[in-house]
Formats: C-alpha cells, sequence, structure tokens
C-alpha cells in the first residue's frame, strides 16, 4: 500500500497524529517505516473492523431497548 493511501486511510478513521507520524517517517525514509508497512497495514483493517463490530453491536443494543420502550418510536430515535 502506498504511502499516501495508508495517511488517507488513517485521516479516514481520523488517527491524525499516527497520519502525520507516517507520513514524517515516511518523508524521513526512516527504516523503521519500511519495516513496518505490513503491520500496519494489518492494523487498520483490524481498526475497521473493529468499528464495524462496535457499529454493529451499538445498533443490536439499540434495539433491543426499543423492543423494550416505545421510546423507539419517538422522533428522538435515529433509527424510526
Amino acid at each position: 500500500m502506498s504511502i499516501d493511501a495508508v495517511v488517507a486511510d488513517l485521516k479516514s478513521l481520523k488517527l491524525f497524529g499516527m497520519a502525520g507520524a507516517v507520513a514524517e517517517l515516511a518523508e524521513q525514509g526512516a527504516p523503521a517505516y519500511h519495516q513496518s508497512t505490513g503491520l500496519l497495514d494489518q492494523l487498520i483493517k483490524a481498526e475497521v473492523a473493529d468499528r464495524e463490530v462496535r457499529s454493529i453491536n451499538l445498533f443490536l443494543i439499540h434495539i433491543r431497548r426499543c423492543r423494550l420502550s416505545t421510546l423507539c418510536r419517538s422522533r428522538w430515535s435515529p433509527y424510526h
């Protein structure tokens, strides 16, 4: 994965500090960056997967709560 793609992925995940650090390391040509590109790609994929799972879990919690109350039908619920 290219440096620009890694930085864009980190920014899309709102990991701006990491995006800046990766860009700086790549700009310097640091050997630590070149050795860790594969690991960085795996970490980005794991973070995306974790956020997707967390989002689904929160949705399921909301659905369970809606079954117990009528709040789900109110205009305050994002899922009505």
